[in-house]
């Protein structure tokens, strides 16, 4: 039996479509995989490359981390004055960083963090702040989990913000520290560190305005002799 020529001139234009669709789905799916296979190949190579060494060689970095202290803050005395003011030793806060990578062991960084503490007063808390030059030396370059060495200089303080009282402390500080820096990525870094400062203040005075006018002065919350603080933190580190 003989096919009508509208009906077999139909059937040969839907087989090239079908045809050119096909065609058309094939080059796409050949496109893709030729690009997953590229990147796969991009990235084992990167893998390949950075696997012997990690360390930024030269640029910028930036971090940010969770930053945990303890001071050494005087213990209230038995039967002490309730309305004295004792600080807790531990408190919490944040950190950040901002630096520059000079060769593979050698960064040079500037790291502020503030940590709060509560206090024996309701209501009334401190900030133990730090702001740091620090040099960072790597001891394995090439790895990529690295320890690092941590020394630096400058300037504390443990300032209260609540009305009715004021501070004014400050001091000059020297830091020194180990850490660990593990690349997530080649730009991406997992940072974990430990810091002791070692602090000399220059200026402790704390008052509190009573409610009939007048000012009193308090003992100083810190302990001047032993001067120091710990700190750890643990967060982000971006290099680019």
């Amino acid at each position: 039996m003989d096919t009508p020529p509208g009906v077999a001139g139909s059937m040969l234009r839907r087989i090239k479509m079908m045809n050119g669709r096909s065609h058309r789905y094939g080059r796409k799916m050949i496109t893709l995989v030729l690009g997953l296979l590229f990147a796969s190949g991009a990235l084992r190579v990167t893998e390949a490359q950075a696997g012997g060494d990690w360390a930024q060689h030269r640029g910028f970095r930036f971090g940010i981390y969770a930053s945990g202290s303890g001071i050494n803050a005087e213990d209230p005395p038995a039967g002490g004055d309730p309305d004295q003011l004792f600080l807790e030793e531990d408190g919490g806060g944040m950190g950040f960083m901002v630096g520059y990578t000079f060769s593979r062991r050698f960064s040079l960084c500037l790291g502020v963090s503030s940590t709060r503490h509560d206090s024996s007063i309701e209501n009334l808390e401190a900030y133990y702040a730090t702001s740091m030059i620090e040099a960072h030396y790597q001891l394995l370059p090439r790895e990529r989990i690295r320890p690092y060495l941590i020394g630096g200089l400058g300037g504390v303080g443990l300032a209260i913000d609540t009305k009715g009282y004021d501070s004014e402390t400050r001091g000059g500080g020297m830091v020194l520290g180990v850490g660990m820096a593990w690349n997530l990525s080649e730009h991406l870094l997992l940072d974990t560190s430990l810091r002791l400062d070692i602090i000399e203040w220059d200026e402790v005075e704390f008052t509190r305005d009573l409610p009939s006018g007048q000012t009193v002065t308090l003992e100083d919350p810190v302990d001047e002799e032993k001067g120091g603080a710990g700190r750890v933190q643990c967060g982000f580190t971006w290099a680019f």
